[in-house]
């Protein structure tokens, strides 16, 4: 996305739900530049953090909405 000029800075945020249920989400306030495979948050469907050493993104109950929603997301 930062190739396409779809994010810019630490500005975006990118989650999927991963095949075990758990949410996959981009941390808060980490330049997509700079942001590693290791700085990505995993959370289940309660907004719990499972793993990651970086707090996820601040739109996480946003995206977690959109998951509870729809089952084909």
């Amino acid at each position: 996305m930062l190739r396409k000029g779809l994010v810019e800075g630490t500005a975006g945020n990118i989650s999927a739900r991963m095949p075990d249920g758990s949410i996959c989400i981009t941390p808060s306030s980490v330049d997509y530049d700079a942001m590693t495979l290791e700085d990505l948050c995993l959370v289940d469907l309660d907004g719990e953090q499972i793993e990651g050493e970086r707090g996820p993104s601040s739109e996480k109950l946003l995206h977690l909405a959109i998951y509870k929603a729809f089952d084909d997301v």
